[in-house]
């Protein structure tokens, strides 16, 4: 039914009314809301969700670089999840009813997409609610 249906242009529809900063994700206070806002409903309906970061080092927001990652993030994830400036030099991914080990495939992907453009990027998965499974994982 057409209804149901939802080109790319409105795919994250539901986030236009979220403040974006100039690369369209999340400013640090409205990614951190984020968080608070999906680990609490993890904690309601009893699912997990796990937060990727990508430490961009000492690189300005608007360097080639952090451009590359940011669009490739935003084309590779889905509408539930969402992206944001979760300090001035790291960039995360919250994935709402994601795994450890699927969060990990996402990290890869993306590391590879990138085939070393970003040299010394540090990757680090965070799984919630922590449980014995939950491990770290540092990209290339």
């Amino acid at each position: 039914m057409f209804l149901f249906h939802r080109s790319k242009k409105y795919r994250n529809s539901a986030n236009v009314l979220k403040k974006k900063g100039p690369n369209g994700i999340y400013s640090k206070e409205e990614f951190k809301r984020s968080i608070e806002k999906e680990r609490a409903r993890a904690d309601r309906n009893n699912h997990i969700l796990s937060l990727v970061i990508f430490d961009m080092g000492s690189s300005d927001q608007k360097n080639d670089t952090t451009v590359h990652l940011i669009r490739r993030i935003k084309d590779r994830v889905r509408c539930i999840d969402e992206v944001g400036w979760y300090d001035n030099q790291r960039i995360g991914i919250v994935l709402p009813y994601t795994s450890n080990k699927g969060a990990i495939r996402l990290t890869e992907n993306i590391c590879e997409f990138l085939d070393g453009s970003i040299p010394k990027t540090v990757c680090k998965v965070y799984t919630y609610p922590l449980d014995e499974l939950n491990s770290k994982y540092r990209g290339p």
